[in-house]
């Protein structure tokens, strides 16, 4: 039976880029007038700290040290339970891979939950970084549909955690 380890926090956050609302109902990033960052524990969307109608870029970054007790055949496992809407995984500055809502109907990353097996990358000292987008936009700025969550905040809102088998 796998042993899992909740990485509920601090995390820190720091606004990326501000999605600006266009006349057309596209939407543009700007990286100026992006609100100051802070630390909130995992999971929850950003509406309690940004406000609910903060859309854009958001970095989720966490430290965690390497499990111990790992044997050889021991394997670690990383597990975002859910995103809003879309997020790039990062461990180490190695991209582990890109996740999308457990709504989402588009493809080219894995949906919720996501597994990444970060059993080779583990150092003494990690450093664990989720970049979240919301709303998640076509290539010609407009928004995708959010199932459920049309003016709710984006955000980390499943568990994060490590598992070892």
């Amino acid at each position: 039976m796998p042993h899992s380890i909740r990485l509920r926090g601090p995390w820190n956050y720091q606004p990326l880029i501000r999605f600006l609302p266009l006349a057309s109902g596209q939407l543009r990033g700007a990286k100026e007038n992006v609100p100051r960052g802070g630390t909130l524990e995992l999971p929850a969307d950003w509406g309690g700290v940004l406000r609910c109608d903060f859309q854009g870029v958001v970095r989720f970054t966490r430290r965690f040290h390497r499990p111990t007790g790992l044997h050889a055949a021991s394997r670690v496992w990383l597990l975002v339970d859910d995103v809003d809407w879309r997020a790039v995984v990062t461990l180490n500055e190695r991209a582990l891979g890109s996740v999308v809502s457990k709504l989402a109907t588009e493809s080219g990353a894995l949906r919720c939950p996501a597994r990444f097996d970060i059993t080779a990358d583990l150092l003494p000292q990690n450093l664990l970084s989720i970049d979240v987008t919301s709303p998640s936009l076509t290539a010609n700025g407009f928004p995708l549909p959010r199932p459920g969550r049309e003016d709710q905040p984006g955000g980390p809102i499943g568990l994060v955690r490590l598992e070892i088998e």
